[in-house]
C-alpha cells in the first residue's frame, strides 16, 4: 500500500519568513505537533544537525529525531531524515505496517495539521514585522 500525502497551502507572508521558521530549529515548536529538546550543534539547520523531540499521541509520548540531510537556502529546500516510534525512519520510504494498524487518515491530518500550523506561524511572523 502506498500513501502520497501532499498538502498545500496559500501562505500571506514572504517566503523568506517561512524559511526562517524552517530554517531554525529554535522555531519548530511554533508549527509543528511536536516538542523540541535539543539540536546538536545548535543554530540555524546545516547537515548533520541533529533535533531530540518529543510528541504525544496515543496517550504516550514519543521520542523523535530529526537529521539534517541538505539544505539549500537559495531554493528554500530542506531534507530530513525523521525517526519515529516503531522503528520508522521517514526519507521517502514507505509506510505500510504504521498506515495498517493507525490509518492513512492519521498521518494526513498530522501532515495537514502541520502544514497549518506553519501557515499561521509564519502569517503572525509576517505580521509581527509589518507593526515594527
Amino acid at each position: 500500500m502506498v500513501v502520497s500525502v501532499c498538502p498545500a497551502a496559500n501562505v500571506v507572508a514572504p517566503v523568506e519568513d517561512v524559511w526562517e521558521l524552517l530554517e531554525q530549529p529554535s522555531n519548530y515548536d511554533r508549527w509543528w505537533d511536536a516538542h523540541l529538546k535539543r539540536s546538536v550543534p545548535e543554530g540555524p539547520a546545516v547537515p548533520g544537525q541533529i533535533s531530540y523531540a518529543t510528541t504525544k499521541a496515543l496517550g504516550k509520548q514519543w521520542d523523535v529525531t530529526f537529521v539534517i540531510k541538505s539544505i539549500n537556502p537559495a531554493r528554500h529546500q530542506l531534507q530530513l531524515d525523521v525517526t519515529l516510534p516503531f522503528g520508522i525512519i521517514n526519507h521517502a520510504t514507505r509506510m505500510g505496517w504504521l498506515i495498517e494498524h493507525f490509518g492513512a487518515s492519521m498521518l494526513h491530518r498530522g501532515v495537514e495539521d502541520s502544514l497549518s500550523r506553519l501557515k499561521r506561524a509564519a502569517e503572525a511572523l509576517h505580521k509581527s514585522k509589518e507593526i515594527v
